[in-house]
């Protein structure tokens, strides 16, 4: 269907799904004329296996006024209207445009054509294959509104196909959006819609993200941008894309989480004016740091996450990066190389955030260790009392050579002030070594901790000589008497003890009465 503004509505288009088929590529349904008016009727024929020889088209108007059921209660191949064109069709492939061969015909509506809804068909005779044999074509295709309004009315989350996928698999075809926006007019889309899941590849992804969330505005100005958008593929630069927004309705979005990919930052224009965001995940090759800095205006928003392919992340520490302020964000997910998240961290003012995971990825960067302790140094002050989760992932490529075990708290030093932790999550590529002395100093930094999980390469036996010992387990669990759960690559029992140590300190006297998980690997020292 199509809906038209001005003098009369063009509510169907006559197409067929043959192999032979030619259709109507444009005008698109619900385009709008004034009765006069000259416009562009761009037919398409798609190329095929089988020959076929083009004999004559014709291109006819009807005014569906009059008509109880609209335009849906006719058969447009009984019933053309005025004929606006017939004869020779000749489609060939463009340099630019379309991919398909195709015709344009300048045709005019005529002068006293009837207000309200019309169909515009097309019928198309050609011989087929190396008989040949006649084709004769023309049919009608509708989108019910009453369909329509209950998916307007009824949609709360919406998952656009091809999210995660390049290029622009699984996208909604151009002409299809330009139809659903030119449709719904200025009404307000989706007033229930509450989650957005989609891939951005292109500047139609943009009016696609606008149009689903209600934020595309859709005054007369404008639309003309929206059409060139869709129809001709103009590069970014030649659009200012904040002027397709309706900033009143951007305040008023009814949208609460939004998860996209590909190349996102296209929407930070359009997601940081989100009154009613909550939650964002951003996925792929980001600049983390474009998105926080923006974010600081949304102001309901809660939890940020970023999720990064190493294998196309974009260094941004060559970037500069001006102060990042997010007074009510509590949970952050955030990857990169630590040369970037240490210029994150030396901007960012989070006074609320209560959950921090950090995805380290190794770049083959000679000050790597430096970089990755500066990094952790860098947390914000506010984080000593606010921060009560952590999770630090970090990973090599495959082939890396793996570094010399070191000292827990050697590495994660700078992690000993956040004093207001309760979950504290280790899971790295490189082996350490968590001493009893490491275990006491962790213990006494972290007197609320309630779940310690450490995952590491185990090291050689003789380089893990220090491990911590079951004995000094009862004494971590006496320093942190709310630990529930903690995982640990490697306890050791030693039968040599003195007396009093390993062999006479069953874990039942331990403390802490709550604890109910422990995992680790049992090694035995003679």
């Amino acid at each position: 269907m199509m809906m038209f503004k001005s003098f009369f509505t063009l509510a169907c288009l006559a197409a067929t799904a043959l192999a032979q088929s030619a259709f109507i590529n444009l005008p698109v349904e619900y385009d709008s004329f004034s009765p006069g008016e000259n416009f562009t009727a761009q037919i398409t024929r798609p190329d095929t296996l089988t020959g076929s020889d083009e004999v004559a088209i014709a291109i006819a108007l009807q005014s569906c006024a009059g008509y109880t059921g609209g335009c849906a209660s006719f058969d447009v191949t009984q019933r053309l209207g005025t004929v606006l064109y017939q004869g020779p069709f000749a489609p060939a492939f463009q340099p630019v445009g379309f991919y398909e061969p195709y015709q344009n015909f300048t045709v005019q509506v005529p002068t006293s054509f009837s207000t309200g809804q019309a169909s515009l068909s097309l019928s198309h005779f050609s011989l087929v294959g190396a008989g040949p044999y006649p084709s004769l074509e023309a049919a009608m295709r509708k989108i019910p509104d009453a369909d329509w309004t209950r998916f307007l009315a009824y949609a709360r989350r919406v998952r656009v196909a091809g999210i995660g996928l390049p290029g622009y698999k699984g996208r909604m075809d151009n002409r299809t959006l330009l139809a659903l926006v030119l449709r719904a007019g200025s009404c307000h889309v989706f007033p229930s819609l509450v989650s957005v899941e989609m891939t951005v590849s292109c500047l139609a992804d943009f009016v696609l993200f606008a149009f689903l969330t209600g934020c595309l505005c859709t005054a007369p100005s404008v639309t003309g941008r929206i059409r060139q958008i869709l129809l001709s593929h103009p590069t970014h630069g030649a659009f200012s894309l904040p002027i397709l927004l309706d900033v009143n309705a951007l305040r008023v979005a009814p949208v609460r989480k939004l998860v996209l990919a590909g190349k996102s930052y296209l929407l930070v224009c359009a997601v940081h004016r989100m009154g009613g965001l909550e939650q964002i995940e951003i996925k792929e090759g980001v600049y983390p740091h474009v998105w926080l800095k923006a974010l600081g205006r949304a102001e309901k928003l809660r939890d940020i996450r970023f999720v990064a392919d190493p294998r196309r992340l974009v260094d941004t520490c060559r970037i500069l990066v001006g102060p990042a302020v997010l007074r009510n964000l509590e949970r952050l997910d955030v990857s990169g190389y630590p040369p970037s998240l240490l210029r994150l961290f030396r901007n960012l003012s989070a006074p609320s955030l209560h959950s921090l995971t950090i995805r380290f990825l190794y770049g083959k960067d000679r000050n790597f260790w430096d970089n990755y302790r500066a990094c952790l140094g860098a947390l914000p002050a506010s984080f000593r009392s606010t921060l009560r989760t952590l999770e630090i992932h970090s990973r090599f490529p495959d082939g890396t050579n793996t570094p010399a075990p070191a000292p827990f708290v050697d590495v994660f030093a700078a992690l000993l002030r956040l004093s207001a932790l309760e979950n504290l999550t280790v899971n790295v590529c490189f082996p350490l070594v968590l001493s009893n002395k490491d275990a006491c100093t962790v213990a006494t930094a972290f007197p609320r901790l309630q779940v310690l999980a450490c995952s590491w390469p185990l090291p050689p036996d003789e380089e893990d000589k220090d491990a911590l010992s079951v004995a000094f387990l009862v004494h971590f669990l006496s320093k942190c008497p709310r630990l529930r759960e903690f995982a640990i690559p490697r306890l050791v029992y030693r039968s040599s003890s003195p007396s009093g140590g390993d062999a006479d300190t069953p874990l039942r006297d331990a403390p802490a009465r709550g604890f109910k998980r422990l995992t680790f690997q049992y090694d035995v020292a003679l």
